[in-house]
């Protein structure tokens, strides 16, 4: 041990006296489990059409096969539940990221998956490196851990319902355009006075674009800043000799049917006619 050698002889030796050192291929065992289930979307509001990313996070490096079927995520969104459908592999192997499109009648007050159990490699594989298939056990939904308790996610796809309340003139009819009338919406955000029959071009609504890029004289609005509050909004500007019908849009954009059956002509119509 307290030999002086130089580099000539280490250089020079016999290392190891001759044995062969091999090449030893480790394995183990363990499967990967589940840590935690998240997504990069914010915590707002969404409705249909939305895509909402769905990250699983799992304590080692997986790798996926879909060639035989896609893993998926069973979300709770309501009377009927929907999927979240794998579409890609991050952090070196150890997220898998899933990807859900808001349906429509999709609905939930805090976006969470359906059990413990809603993974599912659904025909695919998902193993690690060792070819040991994953324990896809979820969080409890809610819990620490979990889609629920990470995020705050509202899935609403559920339109309102406007109603044309009263008008300046007790029939709704003949309502000068310096006139008013009363509207409501079951849900905050705006409602529309649109031109849906009269003389001259009418407005075919079909979504919040066709009522606002049509000409200014055939539509009105007003903000509803409580919902089913009955909120006075004017005639002005607007065609004469023009049927109008109520409409609202709430704050994530879903639009309402016409207004029809409650308030306005003789208490049961939800349109209301300008004219002199």
């Amino acid at each position: 041990d307290n030999a002086t050698i130089d580099n000539a002889t280490v250089c020079n030796s016999t290392i190891c006296c001759g044995q062969i050192i091999q090449d030893v291929t480790m394995s183990e065992s363990d499967a990967p489990i589940v840590l935690s289930v998240s997504s990069d979307n914010s915590s707002i509001g969404y409705t249909v059409g939305s895509n909402i990313s769905i990250k699983v996070t799992f304590n080692e490096p997986v790798f996926v096969d879909n060639s035989t079927g896609n893993p998926r995520i069973e979300l709770e969104t309501g009377s009927t539940d929907d999927n979240a459908t794998y579409i890609s592999t991050s952090d070196n192997g150890s997220v898998l990221y899933f990807i859900y499109t808001v349906g429509d009648g999709d609905t939930s007050a805090d976006l969470d998956y359906k059990s413990t159990s809603s993974l599912s490699a659904n025909s695919g594989t998902i193993r690690d490196n060792s070819s040991n298939d994953a324990t896809l056990t979820l969080p409890s939904p809610g819990t620490t851990g979990s889609l629920g308790a990470n995020k705050a996610i509202v899935i609403d796809t559920t339109a309102p319902i406007a109603l044309l309340i009263s008008c300046s003139r007790a029939s709704c009819l003949k309502v000068p355009v310096s006139g008013s009338v009363t509207v409501q919406s079951s849900k905050t955000g705006t409602a529309y006075l649109v031109k849906t029959g009269g003389t001259g071009v009418d407005i075919t609504v079909t979504n919040l674009a066709s009522i606002t890029s049509a000409n200014p004289n055939m539509w009105n609005e007003v903000a509803i800043s409580s919902a089913n509050d009955p909120t006075e909004m004017d005639t002005a500007g607007l065609v004469e000799w023009g049927v109008y019908e109520v409409y609202a849009v709430d704050a994530l954009g879903n639009l309402s049917e016409a207004s029809t059956g409650s308030g306005g002509r003789s208490g049961n119509l939800g349109s209301m006619q300008t004219g002199l």
